[in-house]
């Protein structure tokens, strides 16, 4: 009984974990500028993250912010949504780039800006640090 206990907390916790990992964003406004799509924390025992679009919209660039700890991002994947149809275009971004806390990327103008994004994987490498802080991750698309 014991040992179903704690099978059963294992697979618990380690199905939370997941599940937290995954951050979405929603969309809110129609007019041009910039808006805040999404924003992931990434730990160190990781090296890819997934951030699925909700309310996905056509966008012409994306922009990241660090903020917390310096982080290495290696690439960047954005896949688009095909109207009709249950299959994406991917687009492969490299970086290969280290934010410090509070950097920013260039403005990284997409290939197809006239599809829907649907999800961004970032492949990166949490720089270590003495205070073993998490890096955090913003995203900025511009209408």
């Amino acid at each position: 009984m014991q040992k179903l206990s704690f099978l059963f907390l294992l697979t618990f916790f380690s199905a939370f974990n997941i599940l937290a990992a995954q951050q979405t964003a929603v969309i809110t406004g129609n007019e041009p500028g910039w808006y805040k799509i999404a924003e992931q924390t990434v730990a160190f025992n990781t090296d890819r993250d997934e951030i699925m679009i909700v309310g996905a919209d056509k966008f012409r660039a994306i922009q990241l912010r660090a903020t917390d700890a310096h982080i290495h991002i290696e690439d960047m994947n954005v896949k688009y949504d095909i109207p009709g149809s249950e299959e994406r275009v991917k687009e492969d971004i490299q970086l290969r780039t280290d934010f410090k806390k509070g950097d920013h990327s260039r403005v990284i103008y997409l290939q197809y800006p006239c599809l829907k994004l649907h999800n961004i994987t970032f492949v990166y490498r949490t720089v270590p640090n003495q205070r073993y802080e998490k890096a955090h991750i913003e995203v900025y698309a511009l209408k």
